[in-house]
């Protein structure tokens, strides 16, 4: 697999996997609630024309897939329940400039839930914040994110401190760095350059 991700996309309840393969094929792993999962549904093909593949979150529990296209187009993949098929909503243009694209939900803390932070070639990092009719705010740089990072995530709000999404960066060292608004890089962990996806 090329991309996995992690989110609430079935709506079920209960976490699922999307999956893309080596081929482009997409699969879906749905969740049972139990640790386990159903058997994998192929939900799409192509998609190795895309160059991001990320869990867009709008709520904690309501996700859909936020890829980008070659042309630099971002799109928000959301499950229908009732076809029980992924459709495409096209989100914004021009960010075929940047190195890498993160959904950090609600980063702006004004309770519009899909923003995107994007990486430019400089290592800078830009903000996207989501308006509320869905639409993104003109970019702004956020500042003070430490080292250049060969991978950068987003876990929410992984130390549990403010309620507010953070970010996880690994630098070429194999060391891992976690941020937020409210919060400076700091060395996490260590030892991570032989992972080849986190």
């Amino acid at each position: 697999m090329t991309a996995i991700i992690t989110g609430y996309f079935t709506k079920s309840g209960h976490n699922d996997i999307v999956a893309r393969g080596y081929d482009g094929k997409v699969w879906l792993y749905a969740g049972n609630g139990n640790g386990t999962f159903k058997p994998r549904v192929k939900i799409a093909s192509g998609w190795n024309a895309f160059t991001t593949i990320q869990n867009y979150s709008l709520t904690p529990t309501n996700s859909g897939i936020l890829v980008r296209d070659r042309c630099g187009t971002l799109w928000d993949y959301r499950f229908n329940t009732t076809t029980r098929h992924f459709s495409p909503k096209k989100l914004a243009g021009g960010f075929g400039q940047y190195t890498q694209v993160i959904s950090v939900g609600d980063w702006s803390n004004d309770s519009n839930y899909g923003d995107v932070v994007a990486i430019d070639h400089a290592g800078k990092f830009w903000l996207y914040a989501v308006d509320p009719y869905g639409t993104f705010y003109p970019r702004r740089q956020i500042t003070n994110t430490g080292p250049s990072y060969t991978a950068v995530i987003s876990p929410w709000d992984w130390d549990g401190r403010d309620g507010k999404p953070d970010l996880m960066g690994r630098d070429s060292s194999g060391v891992l760095y976690v941020f937020s608004p409210t919060m400076a890089p700091h060395r996490v962990s260590h030892g991570w350059n032989g992972f080849t996806l986190i």
